[in-house]
């Protein structure tokens, strides 16, 4: 999946919009299919199949999209999307998950962001949301002055792992925040501090955070800012790779967890920076653009390349190799990067270079710098990147600077190819917005014309070869490989929003922009259609078929086909005149008509016998005084041509057997199963190579037996579902089947059911040693185990109550309870739903699904009146958990309170 950096330029328009401009950062590995077939990009099309919406409220007021600025999305391989933008001065609200306002709900300036990160899968529902959260100063060093308008966050970048189990963002900070699990971030000098942070794809909760700081006392001018992030391409190499910029401060190894690393000092202006970080948040190498200042006895003031300023701005890892996409402006006629030799550049404007590393001994893969920048003497600015068959490729874009963003430049690192795409004069109504790529459709520019009026572009390329490109006011695909056919698009954007682009590299791509209302963010994914004939390229047997040239889509083209408005895929001709017998009116050449299709109930009752000459009733039937070919069983059809020898007037289930010959007369697929009972049509019903009980041809998990989105072969549970992977012990097993959740020796039932005199462990999520359990129940011998029983909602029918005492949440209507206790993030314990599936609701209610109060629960609970005010409502519920807490245990609970 390519991850694509978006700059973010608000211009006026009544409101404030995003002005497409995008960068890049991360590589995966994908194919460009077969480019020797030749597509036709006028028909390619995009399907809309799903459709997310952010909201972004304050009072119920909705607010201008510029308060929530998307950076970077990043698409998995099956269709989910994870996206990351800054959100500020206002409630941000998708679909059923919680509302967040990380400025007016905690009395934070309206003006300071803070990042968001969010999934939604490929029919646009939203599945979990994640925010850091912006705190005083105090909560991080106790003796800190800090007020919390002093916290504030950026997010740059996100980066999916080879393994699609993590994400990890990349951004910058100030001031105190708080990650989750305990994890705090501290920066108490007015300057920002970088900062990257890990996340598991299936539940959103953190996995790690590591703030990479300056060492430098009470500093008050530059910066560390991360500004892309990619990981490795190999599951044997689980580092992540980070790509910025470090001006006017030191960065200490020791701080962030480096090591015996070698510090870097940026200069005044800045210096690009690059970092590997471990899969468990530790730094491993760091280096920067100009190491002449990183000396101990240096200061931050020395400068490269004439006091110019270098800024890393994308990171590319593939084949062992990694890829920084730097971006210099200096007055000098040459520069240098990372001890590179010189390069010629354009004095006073933007030059793109790239430098190459290798992604496990850290060392340069040449001594010379890549030049993007095709002999332009503009500002260039790299605006995407992305890796095909380990091919990378860079789209670079005039900078706006400069008025237009032609010419557009697309330099093929590996091939050494550069084309160009430009016009004459100045065009600021062209945008180039970023890659979109597929493995059938290929790589293409998607780009828009704002412009009523068409225009013509002109492309050149490597081998001399050239054309013009013509455009009409819209949204647009080019192909790389056929620039002069590019295919026009409807996408329901504003077109002075950016588009922030990724790909999933099969068949599905997501867009998100503001709607061409400019009042809130959409958030699409599109199928591909190559071919354009409305079917999904992943669900298309000739994808590179237009529907206009295969009308009956059989995979025959219209040229070729002996019915072309008639699928039939076999081509049979019993009369050989070029008629195909699924429309031919007189399949024998008799002169005697038959219906199309055949179904023997026309003119001819014998439809594939040609009777010229010795049909005196005209039935179409040779006359039996005349017959002298054998008809075995009298279907009308010659034993000489016969599939059948047996009545062949029937198919039942169609699949151009009849039923006397067909083994499975009610079964289309031939596979063992009739019809009626088919669950998989078209497959083979027997192949179930999980045992999941569903065929492979219609198993949306594969190679998943319990189908929790979890490949066997990672999965900690193979036979229960648990998307989660929560493993308390640490074990090979994960606590939905776990026979010793808590790994004390003592057994639990599986699934667990702690009311069920057979389970042995009365405290199966708290780990006693066996001196501290005497009695072996599990429990500590000084804690009294939990009855827990299951309570019961006096509202049988399910009404609605205003009684407080009745139960928030109908425990009937909870089909799945995971107990989580011990120590945890709260101070005392955690017990938690999780995955709770609510009947009644048909959604699914988790920990971050508004259930604030039980997030809190105790991990020791007094004898009371029951359990049961875990699931009431209002003043019963707080008053039953004071009376079930303990004080020192439980962080909600507060002395004098």
């Amino acid at each position: 999946m390519i991850e694509l950096k978006k700059l973010l330029i608000t211009i006026g328009v009544g409101i404030l919009m995003l002005f497409s401009s995008m960068g890049l950062n991360a590589t995966e590995y994908h194919s460009l299919g077969d480019e020797s077939v030749k597509r036709s990009s006028t028909n390619l099309d995009l399907i809309l199949t799903g459709e997310g919406v952010i909201g972004l409220v304050n009072d119920d007021v909705t607010q201008p999209v510029n308060k929530f600025l998307i950076k970077d999305s990043v698409m998995d391989s099956e269709g989910n999307t994870y996206v990351v933008g800054n959100l500020r001065d206002a409630g941000i609200v998708l679909d059923e998950q919680p509302r967040v306002n990380l400025n007016d709900d905690i009395e934070r300036n309206a003006e300071r962001s803070s990042p968001v990160i969010a999934k939604m899968n490929s029919n646009g529902a939203w599945i979990w949301m994640y925010y850091p959260v912006p705190e005083k100063g105090d909560v991080c060093y106790g003796e800190s002055f800090l007020e919390i308008n002093d916290s504030y966050a950026y997010a740059n970048s996100i980066s999916l792992s080879v393994d699609e189990s993590r994400i990890s963002f990349v951004g910058e900070f100030s001031g105190c925040y708080d990650f989750g699990s305990s994890n705090l971030i501290y920066n108490s000098d007015p300057v920002l501090n970088g900062y990257i942070a890990t996340v598991n794809t299936s539940t959103g909760n953190l996995d790690w955070v590591l703030s990479i700081q300056h060492e430098d006392a009470d500093a008050s001018f530059g910066g560390i800012y991360l500004t892309s992030v990619s990981h490795s391409d190999t599951l044997s190499n689980s580092n992540v790779y980070i790509a910025g910029s470090v001006q006017s401060l030191t960065i200490d190894p020791e701080n962030s967890a480096a090591g015996d690393i070698d510090l870097v000092r940026g200069d005044d202006s800045g210096d690009a920076y690059f970092a590997v970080v471990s899969g468990v948040g530790e730094l491993l190498f760091q280096a920067d653009s100009c190491s002449g200042n990183n000396l101990q006895n240096a200061t931050s003031g020395n400068s490269c390349n004439g006091a110019g300023t270098e800024r890393g701005v994308s990171i590319d890892v593939y084949d062992d190799s990694v890829m920084i996409g730097v971006e210099v402006d200096s007055g000098e006629s040459s520069v240098r990067i990372f001890n590179s030799n010189p390069v010629t550049n354009p004095p006073n404007k933007i030059n793109p270079l790239a430098w190459g590393i290798d992604a496990l001994t850290y060392d340069a893969l040449s001594t010379n710098a890549l030049d993007l920048n095709g002999e332009s003497n503009k500002d260039e600015e790299i605006l995407d990147a992305i890796v095909v068959d380990g091919q990378l490729t860079y789209m670079v874009k005039q900078s706006m600077s400069e008025g237009a963003s032609l010419p557009l430049t697309i330099v093929n690192v590996d091939k050494g190819t550069t084309d160009k795409i430009f016009t004459a004069g100045s065009q600021p109504k062209f945008i180039p917005r970023g890659f979109v790529h597929g493995s059938t459709m290929g790589t293409h520019i998607l780009g828009s014309w704002t412009s009523v009026s068409p225009i013509t572009l002109s492309w050149t390329n490597s081998t001399g070869s050239s054309g013009s490109i013509n455009l009409v006011q819209g949204d647009f695909l080019i192909d790389l490989n056929d620039y002069s056919n590019p295919a026009t698009l409807s996408l329901p954007f504003n077109p002075l929003s950016s588009y922030t682009i990724s790909n999933d590299y099969g068949s599905q791509s997501s867009i998100f922009g503001a709607n061409a209302q400019g009042s809130h963010i959409i958030g699409n994914v599109y199928s591909h259609d190559t071919d354009g004939d409305g079917i999904w390229d992943s669900f298309d047997s000739n994808a590179f078929t237009p529907g206009d040239q295969d009308l009956d889509s059989d995979s025959i083209l219209d040229v070729n086909d002996n019915c072309p408005n008639h699928w039939n895929l076999r081509q049979v001709d019993f009369d050989d005149d070029g008629v195909g017998d699924a429309c031919d009116n007189d399949a024998d050449n008799d002169g005697v008509t038959n219906n199309v299709p055949i179904d023997f109930l026309g003119n001819d009752n014998c439809p594939f016998e040609n009777s010229t000459g010795l049909d005196l009733d005209g039935d179409g039937c040779i006359d039996p005084q005349n017959n002298t070919a054998q008809d075995s069983d009298n279907d009308g059809v010659l034993d000489s041509v016969d599939n059948c020898v047996g009545d062949n007037s029937q198919d039942s289930d169609n699949d151009g057997i009849p039923n006397a010959c067909d083994a499975y007369p009610q079964d289309w697929d031939n596979d063992g199963v009739v019809d009626s009972n088919d669950k998989c049509q078209g497959f083979d019903d027997g192949n179930d190579t999980d045992d999941d009980g569903i065929p492979l041809g219609c198993d949306d998990h594969p190679n998943d037996t319990d189908n929790d989105g979890i490949i066997n072969l990672n999965d900690n549970c193979i036979f229960v579902s648990n998307s989660d992977q929560t493993n308390l012990d640490g074990d090979a097993q994960g606590d939905a089947c776990d026979g010793d959740i808590d790994g004390d020796g003592v057994s639990n039932l599986v699934p667990l059911n702690v009311e069920n005199t057979s389970n042995l462990d009365k405290c199966p999520y708290s780990f006693v040693s066996n001196s501290s359990d005497l009695n072996s129940n599990g429990c500590a011998d000084d804690e009294e185990a939990e009855d827990c029983p299951i309570c019961v909602n006096s509202n049988d029918d399910n009404t609605s109550s205003e009684d407080d005492s009745a139960p928030l949440i109908d425990p009937d209507d909870v089909t799945t309870v995971a107990v989580v206790g011990g120590g945890g993030v709260v101070g005392g314990g955690l017990l938690a739903l999780l995955g709770t599936k609510v009947r009644r609701a048909m959604s699914f209610v988790g920990i971050d699904d508004g259930l604030e109060a039980l997030k809190h629960l105790p991990q020791r609970k007094k004898k009371d009146q029951g359990s049961d005010h875990y699931f009431r409502k209002g003043v019963t519920r707080q008053e039953e958990m004071s009376l079930s807490a303990n004080k020192d245990l439980d962080d909600y609970i507060e002395d004098g309170k």
